[in-house]
């Protein structure tokens, strides 16, 4: 594992790739007991490529697995996480995804959980009906708030042609 260190913020983070090519990283906060961990995926909402094999690959996908992801047959890992007294995160910009965790103990417990979410994928149909309903949900949200609307047009006259000018969420397709 690399070990980097932060000065200024008295930091160490620690920093392993897997042999599936995720980013595994844990960061014990100095004079506190909290440990921050999470798991870097690089893949995030902006579309690497138009087709997986036949499959069109369409924006929000990354979104839209995050949620689906996170109902294992573990369980809900977000519930699983949030038992052990820690806080659960998912953050997706367009090149990568991060699934993180904040917690007082059981760090290497929430880490299992989180690395489980993302090595040991299973979909069922009533998790992708829920979560689809859920996204749609956040879409009419979204729809409704002027500073989203505000923004998505700004990003639309930016980018002319580009995927960036797509919403990280996706769209009801």
């Amino acid at each position: 594992m690399h070990r980097l260190t932060f000065d200024t913020t008295k930091t160490v983070l620690y920093e392993e790739v897997t042999s599936y090519g995720l980013k595994v990283l844990i960061a014990p906060i100095e004079n506190t007991e909290v440990t921050y961990g999470g798991v870097y995926v690089e893949t995030g909402a902006l579309r690497h490529e138009d087709k997986l094999d036949n499959t069109k690959n369409i924006q929000g996908t990354a979104n839209y697995l995050s949620k689906v992801l996170q109902l294992t047959s573990l369980g809900d890992i977000k519930e699983k996480i949030e038992s052990y007294g820690a806080k659960y995160d998912v953050k997706i910009d367009y090149s990568s995804t991060v699934y993180s965790f904040s917690t007082v103990s059981n760090y290497k417990e929430c880490l299992d959980l989180v690395l489980s979410l993302c090595t040991n994928m299973t979909l069922n149909e009533s998790s992708v009906d829920s979560k689809r309903a859920e996204i749609l949900f956040e879409l009419e949200k979204k729809a409704s708030n002027q500073y989203e609307l505000l923004k998505n047009e700004v990003l639309n006259n930016l980018y002319f042609s580009s995927p960036i000018k797509e919403d990280i969420i996706g769209s009801e397709d």
